[in-house]
Formats: structure tokens, C-alpha cells, sequence
């Protein structure tokens, strides 16, 4: 029961967090903020912060399907340090490293996402989109650098509302699914 507990301490953060970063994106997609390395930078390292969340509340280590989570979130967040730290590294280059990261890891995603659906887990069709669509805008990053950054920071802002929502409709679902359970017994 402990276990549960933590467990939906971190889901429920993992929630607001997505909440959080989502409406903190939207509001720094402007042109004045958008080509500064230090908020890009805390934009990929808060990006891949859920990831991280996601393979705990998913198992962690006892499920070896989740270990990509934790590397893309490793990954991501070490992306996230460079680029903030190391502000001589210029923002198209930034733009190529955020845009290949995000495909590599969305590719990931889908690929997780698909055995879910095959089991009739529908809400998983918003997952599939959104990484559909995070491919289609960071091929956009890495195509026009610059012009894609506000394109890329307004889907990303976007995405972590509905990832919000998802997730707790998620939850709301397990919830009554575990309550249809206990009835039949």
C-alpha cells in the first residue's frame, strides 16, 4: 500500500509537472526569449524530466522495456546542461542537436506505444499523435533552425497540456477499471 502511495505521489507530480512546463513554454515563445541558449537549454532539460518520471511510475528497473525512458531522459538532460552552460555553442546548432533528439526519441515512443493499442488502449492514439507530430516539428527545427524554434516551443508547450490531461484521464480509467474489479469479487 506504501508503495501505491509514492507511486501516485509521483504520478500526480509527474501531472503537474507536465502542467507546469507546458504553460512555462507557452509563455517564454517569444522572439526575444526563443533564441537564448539558457532557456532553450532548461527547455530540453525540463522536457526530459517526465521521462524520467515515466520509467518510475512504469516500472522502473523491473521493467526492462521502460530502460529507454530512462536513457532519453539521461540524454536529454545532459542536452539541457550543455546547451545552457556552454552559450558559445550557436542556437543552429542547438536547433539540429534539440530536432535529431526529439526524433530519436519520439521514434522511441511510438514504437512503445504500439503494442498498447494492439490491446485496445485508445487514449494511447493521443500518445501516437503527439509523437507523430513532434517528428513532423522537429524535422521543421532542424530544417529552418531559427524559425522553427517558436514553431517547436508552441507544440511543445501545447503537447504538455494534453500529455497532462491523457495522464489523468489515464489515471481516471485505471481508477474505475480497479473499481469494476473489486465489485466482481
Amino acid at each position: 500500500m506504501k508503495k501505491s502511495k509514492k507511486l501516485n505521489i509521483i504520478y500526480l507530480s509527474l501531472v503537474v509537472l507536465y502542467i507546469v512546463i507546458g504553460i512555462f513554454v507557452l509563455v517564454f515563445a517569444n522572439e526575444k526569449r526563443e533564441k537564448n541558449n539558457v532557456i532553450l537549454g532548461v527547455l530540453i532539460l525540463l522536457s526530459s524530466i517526465p521521462h524520467l518520471l515515466i520509467f518510475v511510475t512504469q516500472g522502473g528497473l523491473k521493467n526492462s522495456r521502460k530502460y529507454p525512458y530512462l536513457f532519453f531522459s539521461v540524454i536529454g538532460i545532459a542536452i539541457g546542461l550543455v546547451t545552457v552552460f556552454r552559450t558559445s555553442i550557436s542556437l543552429d546548432k542547438v536547433c539540429v542537436m534539440w530536432g535529431c533528439f526529439d526524433i530519436c526519441r519520439s521514434s522511441f515512443e511510438i514504437a512503445d506505444i504500439i503494442p498498447e493499442i494492439k490491446e485496445h488502449r485508445w487514449l494511447e492514439l493521443i500518445e501516437l499523435a503527439i509523437s507523430i507530430g513532434e517528428i513532423a516539428i522537429a524535422i521543421l527545427l532542424i530544417i529552418d533552425e531559427f524559425e522553427g524554434i517558436r514553431l517547436h516551443l508552441i507544440y511543445f508547450g501545447v503537447v504538455f497540456i494534453v500529455s497532462a490531461v491523457k495522464r489523468t484521464l489515464d489515471n481516471v480509467m485505471d481508477f474505475l477499471d480497479y473499481g469494476k474489479s473489486v465489485d466482481r469479487n
